[in-house]
């Protein structure tokens, strides 16, 4: 499962379930294929899941809105794209839209996660 955790990956509802338990800290991106702005994010959290590709208790994922309407309904995603972060369970912090510092906030945000 770890493996997976080195890319930007699809994780359906049973995976995503077993990463929350497992998983220091996941990020999730909400995404679906016809969201124009999903396709910036999807290629900043690239960027960024390389930064903590070492790290074995960080985990990036991607749920297709779409397919996964349950999950999406779960984490209450009412907005394309939407990313998530949760730690240990609880979520610290949510991005909606595009922002433009994304990037770096969403890095100094896992980081501290996992200082904590």
């Amino acid at each position: 499962m770890s493996e997976a955790c080195n890319q930007l990956v699809d994780v359906t509802g049973d995976v995503l379930i077993q990463l929350l338990q497992n998983m220091r800290v996941v990020v999730i991106d909400f995404y679906a294929d016809w969201c124009v702005p999903c396709k910036a994010v999807d290629e900043i959290l690239r960027q960024v899941s390389k930064l903590f590709a070492k790290y074995g208790s960080v985990c990036f994922v991607r749920v297709n809105v779409d397919v996964e309407k349950e999950i999406a309904e779960k984490f209450e995603v009412l907005g394309l794209p939407t990313v998530v972060v949760i730690k240990k369970g609880t979520e610290v912090k949510r991005y909606s839209g595009v922002p433009r510092d994304l990037a770096s906030d969403l890095a100094h945000t896992v980081k501290n996660c996992l200082r904590e």
